[in-house]
């Protein structure tokens, strides 16, 4: 299970006195959980182990080390070098486009 999965069956959002709780027991800062319940870190190996240790468990270290997804900035990042793949196939394609056109009008 994620952390963000944890927290929301707990009732707990990233600023609740658990999350610090949590936090204090893991040796990391209450910012640093919100980073990873949503996705924009990733722990080291010893607050992961910490980590499912505080949850019993339910959180696993696997999970946190992001072997099932990927943190969104990375997502992001991914997205953004496709994008600039397509708009330079798009850039390229348009002048193919008008070079096409340039030819037939010169006929």
């Amino acid at each position: 299970m994620t952390l963000e999965k944890y927290f929301k069956e707990q009732g707990w959002g990233p600023h609740h006195r658990r999350a610090a709780h949590l936090a204090e027991r893991c040796g990391v800062s209450r910012q640093m959980i919100g980073l990873i319940v949503r996705g924009h870190r990733r722990p080291s190996l010893k607050v992961a182990i910490a980590i499912e240790d505080a949850t019993g468990g339910l959180v696993t270290v696997r999970e946190l080390a992001g072997l099932s997804r990927q943190p969104k900035r990375e997502k992001h990042d991914e997205q953004r070098q496709r994008s600039k793949k397509t708009l330079r196939e798009d850039e390229r394609a348009g002048e193919s486009r008008r070079r096409e056109i340039s030819d037939r009008d010169e006929l």
